[in-house]
């Protein structure tokens, strides 16, 4: 799996993140963010807020609570699960067809 995203990344048909899903890659890079500015940032798209809170009652182990919300959610998944989803889910909606340039 990293072969062929790295042979994508370096074809430079791999598409680029925009938005949210930039935003937030820079704020899970970054040492010194925090859980509250990472929520503010996905809680400005509310499609992708409640894709991430499914994934997080998804992942729900046996006999935990349900989140119910978002704070929960990313706590839950991690800062580095929620960069992924939150990447792969903005590149998906941002190309519908799913073909890469």
């Amino acid at each position: 799996m990293n072969k062929v995203f790295y042979e994508l990344k370096f074809s430079g048909r791999l598409p680029s993140p925009a938005g949210v899903g930039m935003q937030i890659l820079q704020l899970t890079q970054e040492e010194e963010s925090g859980l509250d500015e990472i929520v503010k940032v996905v809680r400005s798209d509310p499609s992708l807020t409640g894709r991430i809170l499914k994934v997080a009652n998804a992942v729900t182990l046996t006999g935990a609570p349900p989140v119910t919300t978002l704070e929960e959610a990313v706590m839950r998944l991690g800062f580095e699960l929620l960069r992924d989803l939150v990447l792969g889910f903005s590149l998906v909606s941002n190309n519908p067809r799913a073909v890469c340039r």
